[in-house]
């Protein structure tokens, strides 16, 4: 018998965990040998119930649990602290969540000078700020040229007026997040949109642009490799200052900061990243820098409940009936020492 007509009956031949393989030999004729199956099957024995069987399935905690999820369990311990008090066996080790799209950081983050926008080009602070900065021109030179070898349409003054643009559009979305989800996610990359709508949950964002200050321009570029050598993103710093209207109101519609009514300058430093050796990757907002020279902002007004003021005149008279008390219980004393001492 040939070679594949033996691979063929062994492969069609099955009597449960063997096999019957007819091999011929010149002298003695046919021979049935008996061979393990190489395919062990995964069907049941009884195929009685295989209907009950499949629709039978294991109840999943983990979807209730997660329900039953707190704010505070930020960390691996304490999520497995909570599944343990529902007797649920948690992973011994968490992998972390690995997004090759963004990255979580910002290189060789852009320091504004100090005062920009408000100071002018005589000051001693602002001079060396501005002199620091075009030591570094060289820099966002060599990164540009990289950056136009995989996007050759890259221009700074059309970006800058893409980047306004849509970060413009972002803040007008952001006034209903869950509506404009998806399409905030096209605009945000995954490492900025938790920190975008963080609180907004339970408030009311109201945002309108009324003017620009100055034209946005392109003030800091840098290309830089993740994990591989050909895993390259590209990062733009560019300069905003706009005039805004911002107001944020609380769940029980009581206005918490800003108004809609004052415009307020805002000048910022919004950095763009872009997945550049991906042919389908797109320009989306990664963070803002704030300089450390910056004002804080003023505080939010919360809404917080009454607390009880107690009655002052009844806390008055209940410390003089027992201060009364106690000089009624001395004299009370000391007549009996007296009475004592005569004895």
């Amino acid at each position: 018998m040939s070679a594949s007509l033996v691979n063929l009956v062994r492969h069609t031949v099955k009597f449960h965990s063997f096999q019957k393989i007819f091999v011929g030999t010149s002298g003695y004729g046919w021979n049935v040998i008996q061979q393990p199956v190489r395919f062990a099957s995964n069907k049941h024995f009884d195929p009685r119930g295989r209907k009950y069987r499949r629709r039978k399935g294991t109840p999943s905690y983990m979807k209730q649990l997660m329900e039953l999820k707190t704010p505070d369990m930020d960390t691996p311990d304490k999520v497995r602290m909570h599944m343990k008090k529902f007797g649920v066996l948690s992973r011994d080790t968490f992998m972390e969540y690995v997004d090759i799209s963004c990255t979580n950081m910002v290189f060789d983050e852009f320091l504004p000078p100090e005062g920009d926008g408000k100071s002018s080009l005589l000051s001693v602070q602002k001079g060396k700020d501005v002199w620091k900065g075009s030591l570094l021109k060289g820099k966002n030179v060599i990164d540009r040229r990289k950056l136009k070898q995989y996007d050759t349409a890259y221009d700074d003054k059309t970006f800058a007026d893409m980047a306004q643009s849509q970060l413009i559009k972002t803040y007008t979305l952001l006034q209903d997040v869950k509506a404009n989800e998806d399409e905030l996610h096209q605009l945000v990359s995954n490492f900025a949109y938790p920190k975008l709508v963080f609180g907004l949950e339970f408030k009311t964002f109201r945002w309108k642009f009324v003017e620009s200050i100055e034209p946005p321009r392109v003030v800091h570029i840098r290309t830089n490799k993740m994990m591989a050598d050909d895993n390259l993103y590209a990062q733009v710093t560019v300069r905003c200052h706009t005039r805004q209207i911002l107001a944020i109101y609380d769940r029980f519609g009581r206005l918490m900061y800003g108004s809609e009514t004052l415009p307020r300058d805002v000048l910022e430093y919004v950095v763009f990243e872009k997945h550049i050796v991906n042919m389908y990757g797109e320009w989306r907002l990664h963070s803002k820098i704030t300089p450390s020279w910056m004002p804080q902002q003023a505080p939010l007004i919360k809404t917080l409940v009454k607390p009880e003021i107690p009655d002052r005149e009844k806390i008055q008279k209940e410390i003089d009936t027992l201060v009364s008390g106690n000089e009624v219980d001395n004299e009370d004393e000391t007549e009996k020492q007296e009475v004592q001492a005569t004895k």
